[in-house]
Protein backbone atom coordinates (compact mmCIF):
# COMPACT_ATOMS: atom_id res chain seq x y z
CA UNK A 1 0.00 0.00 0.00
CA UNK A 2 1.23 3.37 -1.08
CA UNK A 3 1.33 5.79 1.55
CA UNK A 4 -0.32 9.17 0.85
CA UNK A 5 2.17 12.24 0.19
CA UNK A 6 2.69 15.41 2.29
CA UNK A 7 1.43 17.52 -0.62
CA UNK A 8 -1.27 15.87 -1.24
CA UNK A 9 -2.65 15.93 2.74
CA UNK A 10 -1.66 19.48 2.17
CA UNK A 11 -3.85 20.47 -0.98
CA UNK A 12 -6.68 18.80 0.58
CA UNK A 13 -6.32 20.86 4.29
CA UNK A 14 -5.79 24.03 2.21
CA UNK A 15 -9.26 22.81 0.55
CA UNK A 16 -10.85 22.71 3.46
CA UNK A 17 -9.47 25.96 5.18
CA UNK A 18 -10.91 27.44 2.36
CA UNK A 19 -14.42 26.08 2.02
CA UNK A 20 -14.43 26.68 5.87
CA UNK A 21 -13.64 30.43 5.63
CA UNK A 22 -16.14 30.62 2.58
CA UNK A 23 -19.22 28.98 4.03
CA UNK A 24 -17.93 31.18 7.51
CA UNK A 25 -17.47 34.77 6.21
CA UNK A 26 -19.91 34.42 3.19
CA UNK A 27 -19.11 37.88 1.80
CA UNK A 28 -15.41 39.68 0.87
CA UNK A 29 -14.62 41.00 4.18
CA UNK A 30 -13.01 44.27 2.57
CA UNK A 31 -15.42 44.93 -0.22
CA UNK A 32 -18.63 42.88 1.11
CA UNK A 33 -19.06 41.25 -2.23
CA UNK A 34 -21.15 37.77 -1.62
CA UNK A 35 -20.38 34.41 -1.53
CA UNK A 36 -22.01 32.33 -4.32
CA UNK A 37 -22.86 28.46 -3.38
CA UNK A 38 -24.24 25.79 -4.52
CA UNK A 39 -27.22 23.35 -3.96
CA UNK A 40 -25.12 21.26 -1.57
CA UNK A 41 -24.35 24.77 0.27
CA UNK A 42 -20.92 24.75 -0.75
CA UNK A 43 -18.79 28.05 -2.06
CA UNK A 44 -18.11 28.09 -5.56
CA UNK A 45 -17.07 31.80 -5.84
CA UNK A 46 -14.57 33.99 -3.90
CA UNK A 47 -10.64 33.26 -2.37
CA UNK A 48 -9.19 32.14 1.00
CA UNK A 49 -6.91 35.22 1.52
CA UNK A 50 -4.05 34.52 4.37
CA UNK A 51 -3.59 37.54 6.15
CA UNK A 52 0.10 36.16 6.82
CA UNK A 53 0.87 34.95 3.76
CA UNK A 54 0.95 30.99 3.80
CA UNK A 55 4.18 30.00 2.87
CA UNK A 56 4.45 30.20 7.09
CA UNK A 57 3.76 26.76 8.47
CA UNK A 58 2.86 27.95 11.58
CA UNK A 59 -0.19 29.69 10.97
CA UNK A 60 -1.29 28.77 6.95
CA UNK A 61 -4.20 26.71 8.43
CA UNK A 62 -5.13 28.71 11.48
CA UNK A 63 -8.77 30.28 11.04
CA UNK A 64 -8.28 33.52 12.44
CA UNK A 65 -5.33 34.04 9.35
CA UNK A 66 -8.00 33.19 6.98
CA UNK A 67 -10.72 35.48 5.86
CA UNK A 68 -12.66 35.24 2.80
CA UNK A 69 -11.96 37.70 -0.13
CA UNK A 70 -12.85 38.66 -3.50
CA UNK A 71 -9.88 37.80 -5.93
CA UNK A 72 -9.54 41.60 -6.25
CA UNK A 73 -8.91 42.16 -2.71
CA UNK A 74 -6.57 39.29 -2.41
CA UNK A 75 -3.96 41.09 -5.11
CA UNK A 76 -5.02 44.13 -3.32
CA UNK A 77 -3.71 42.99 0.24
CA UNK A 78 -0.58 42.08 -1.59
CA UNK A 79 -0.04 45.61 -2.21
CA UNK A 80 -2.08 47.34 0.53
CA UNK A 81 -2.62 45.50 3.60
CA UNK A 82 -4.42 48.62 5.73
CA UNK A 83 -7.71 47.38 4.91
CA UNK A 84 -7.23 44.16 5.40
CA UNK A 85 -5.45 44.80 8.63
CA UNK A 86 -8.56 47.13 9.74
CA UNK A 87 -10.73 43.96 9.25
CA UNK A 88 -8.63 41.58 10.97
CA UNK A 89 -8.09 43.73 14.40
CA UNK A 90 -12.07 44.79 14.10
CA UNK A 91 -12.69 41.26 14.19
CA UNK A 92 -10.22 40.19 16.12
CA UNK A 93 -8.59 42.32 18.10
CA UNK A 94 -4.77 43.86 17.97
CA UNK A 95 -3.53 41.22 20.75
CA UNK A 96 -4.69 38.18 17.57
CA UNK A 97 -3.15 40.14 14.61
CA UNK A 98 0.05 40.50 16.91
CA UNK A 99 0.17 36.64 17.77
CA UNK A 100 -0.02 35.34 14.10
CA UNK A 101 2.53 37.89 13.40
CA UNK A 102 4.58 36.68 16.46
CA UNK A 103 3.71 32.78 15.18
CA UNK A 104 4.50 33.29 11.51
CA UNK A 105 8.02 33.86 12.66
CA UNK A 106 8.27 30.06 14.32
CA UNK A 107 9.50 27.52 12.41
CA UNK A 108 6.23 24.63 12.82
CA UNK A 109 7.22 21.20 11.04
CA UNK A 110 3.92 19.26 10.75
CA UNK A 111 4.19 15.40 10.70
CA UNK A 112 1.96 13.13 8.93
CA UNK A 113 -0.19 12.56 11.89
CA UNK A 114 -0.65 16.23 12.93
CA UNK A 115 -1.63 16.83 9.44
CA UNK A 116 -4.49 13.74 9.76
CA UNK A 117 -5.49 15.31 12.66
CA UNK A 118 -6.52 18.53 11.87
CA UNK A 119 -8.16 17.19 8.51
CA UNK A 120 -10.34 15.61 10.96
CA UNK A 121 -10.92 18.75 13.03
CA UNK A 122 -11.15 21.14 9.64
CA UNK A 123 -13.79 18.38 8.55
CA UNK A 124 -16.01 18.68 11.45
CA UNK A 125 -15.69 22.36 11.38
CA UNK A 126 -16.66 22.45 7.77
CA UNK A 127 -19.66 19.51 8.91
CA UNK A 128 -20.27 21.78 11.50
CA UNK A 129 -21.05 24.71 9.42
CA UNK A 130 -22.63 23.27 6.50
CA UNK A 131 -25.56 22.54 9.36
CA UNK A 132 -25.61 25.68 10.03
CA UNK A 133 -25.75 27.55 6.62
CA UNK A 134 -29.40 28.97 6.04
CA UNK A 135 -28.28 29.35 2.12
CA UNK A 136 -28.49 25.45 1.68
CA UNK A 137 -30.96 24.52 -0.11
Amino acid sequence: MTRETLPAITKRLDHLVSQIVRVRDRYCVTCHQPVLFNGDGLPITLTCSHFIRRGHQAVRWHLSNCNCQCSGCNQYHDHNEKPYRLYMVAKYGKHVVSELGGASFRTKAFTRPDLLDLEVELRSELEDLLAKNEFKE
